[in-house]
């Protein structure tokens, strides 16, 4: 399994911990369009914690992947729907996501 599959809990898990957060997310944008799989199941819900509670309902891992997407600019626009639903939601890491999409 490679550590960006969506599959993998090692960045969301990651995400949760104030220590590890900015890391991971630098670390997660460090991987380019690999890292697409994993930022989409994290929006869309499928990535799942040990106790099947979608990482989404968490928070700050839907905070992370909105920040890794910006960070990764077009790289990342085919995550654009899924951004736009956090958009019209008023998440706030949004808008930046979306400028850096178009």
């Amino acid at each position: 399994m490679s550590l960006v599959d969506p599959s993998n809990r090692h960045f969301p898990e990651a995400f949760l911990t104030p220590r590890e957060r900015a890391k991971a997310t630098h670390e997660l944008a460090s991987y380019g369009e690999a890292a697409l799989p994993l930022l989409r199941a994290i929006l869309d819900g499928s990535a799942i914690n040990e106790n099947g509670v979608p990482y989404r309902r968490l928070g700050m891992p839907i905070d992370c992947a909105l920040v890794t997407i910006r960070m990764l600019d077009k790289t990342a626009f085919s995550l654009q729907d899924l951004v736009q639903v956090e958009f019209k939601a008023g998440h706030p890491y949004a808008q930046d996501a979306l400028t850096a999409l178009s």
